[in-house]
């Protein structure tokens, strides 16, 4: 009878073996094969981005709006494509009519949102979008971009108080508003001597 238990029990090793194998090699197959995807995906957003800045230069704006929102979508965990795109259309707005100036930065600000999708806590992005979202009155959008800003980056030295307060200014908030421009006297004195504050924070 004990040699019959042996028997049985002898193959259950064997078996055990072969399934570790199999759902390894498996896993190894599944990593192997969302690496391929990422690399691929990667590649094809970076030629899309490429292919944006293509039709920049030869003045398909829409086109190029496509190509940047197609490879902001193939590679979501990258801020670059949208970034690039956003840059490219507000300098496009600085010198167009004033209709299109508004649609190129409606467009720069989603692509930015885009950006912050991938990399929230960019202070250089929502400073971005903070400003742009003013110029087109977007006050809710702006205050919670600059929010953000000031709370990572609390010694900004990008005006970022100076905006702020222009912000709550134009929500009616004063007291708010006197606060963050002392703040930014504080942290940059000479913005006292600017003779024109908004073309310092253009620049």
């Amino acid at each position: 009878q004990s040699m019959l238990g042996g028997s049985l029990k002898a193959p259950v090793a064997p078996v055990l073996s072969q399934l570790y194998r199999r759902w390894g090699s498996l896993l190894l197959l599944t990593i192997a094969a969302l690496i391929i995807q990422f690399w691929l995906r990667s590649d094809l957003s970076l030629w899309m981005t490429h292919q944006g800045l293509v039709s920049i230069e030869q003045g398909e704006l829409c086109r190029a709006d496509d190509k940047f929102y197609t490879a902001a979508n193939l590679s979501p965990w990258d801020p670059t494509p949208s970034a690039l795109g956003a840059q490219q259309l507000e300098a496009l707005a600085k010198t167009a009519t004033n209709d299109n100036q508004v649609i190129l930065q409606e467009e720069a600000l989603n692509l930015y949102k885009k950006t912050l999708q991938a990399a929230p806590n960019d202070i250089w992005f929502n400073q971005n979008l903070a400003f742009l979202a003013w110029q087109l009155d977007d006050l809710a959008t702006a205050h919670s971009a600059l929010a953000k800003v000031v709370q990572l980056s609390p010694r900004s030295q990008n005006y970022s108080y100076y905006l702020l307060g222009l912000i709550y200014q134009a929500m009616g908030d004063t007291e708010a508003a006197i606060d963050a421009l002392a703040l930014e006297c504080l942290i940059n004195p000479q913005v006292l001597t600017f003779e024109n504050w908004q073309q310092q924070l253009v620049a």
